[in-house]
C-alpha cells in the first residue's frame, strides 16, 4: 500500500470532509480529522476517477 502526503485546506461538513487543493481537485471522504487540520496522510485503498477534476478516495485508518 503506497502512501501520499498531500497538503490541503480541509473543513468538516458533517460526517464528511471536503478537501481542497488549488481548487484543481476535489477530494471528497468519510475519514474525520480534526478542525482546521491541513495535513493528512492518504493511504492508498481505492481510488475511484470520477472526472478530470474530482476523484473520490476510500480510506482505512
Amino acid at each position: 500500500m503506497k502512501k501520499y502526503l498531500i497538503f490541503f485546506l480541509a473543513r468538516n461538513e458533517g460526517k464528511r470532509l471536503f478537501l481542497r487543493h488549488k481548487n484543481e481537485f476535489f477530494f471528497h471522504t468519510n475519514y474525520k480529522l480534526k478542525e482546521n487540520f491541513k495535513e493528512i496522510i492518504i493511504l492508498k485503498e481505492k481510488i475511484y476517477k470520477l472526472n478530470v477534476h474530482q476523484i473520490k478516495i476510500s480510506l482505512r485508518d
